[in-house]
This record gives structure tokens, C-alpha cells and sequence, in this order.
């Protein structure tokens, strides 16, 4: 007697959906930090602020003269927004 094999499956595999448990906080603390090493930005010390030279101080004041019209009469007000500005 010869058995038939039926070649049309009449069921579906079941799939089974995997959910992920619930992080707390005592799971998150016991994580391993990733092998990759994260590297530091150099640590740049601030060299306190040069003084301005008065070249470029008469520079920025005539620019600012240039900028007001060329107005006479303002040189000083010019100056000191120059050494204020460059400070």
C-alpha cells in the first residue's frame, strides 16, 4: 500500500513575536559601556586676551569714521568704540 504525501501544506507556521522586557532602572545601570573608546577634546587653556595694537585700533576707528560719513568731530567717540570693540 502506497501512502500519498500531500504536497499542500494546509496550515501556516505560527510566528511568534518576541517582545522586548521592560527596561528599569536597575537593567540600564548593569549595561556594559560599548568596547569603543570615546576620546576627549583636547582641553585648550584661554590665553587671556591680547592688547590690541594701535595700528589696529587707528584701523577699526577709520573704519568707523568711514562708516559715519566721514564726519569730523567724533575722532575720540571713533577711538575708544575701536579699543572697546578689539578688547
Amino acid at each position: 500500500m502506497t501512502t500519498r504525501k500531500s504536497t499542500k501544506s494546509t496550515s501556516k507556521p505560527k510566528r511568534t513575536s518576541k517582545k522586548a522586557a521592560p527596561e528599569t532602572a536597575s537593567s540600564a545601570v548593569r549595561r556594559r559601556p560599548s568596547k569603543a573608546r570615546k576620546t576627549t577634546a583636547p582641553l585648550i587653556i584661554k590665553q587671556p586676551a591680547a592688547t590690541p595694537s594701535q595700528d589696529d585700533i587707528a584701523r577699526r576707528a577709520y573704519q568707523l569714521w568711514q562708516m559715519r560719513g566721514c564726519v569730523d568731530g567724533f575722532h575720540v567717540e571713533d577711538w575708544l568704540q575701536a579699543e572697546r570693540e578689539l578688547s
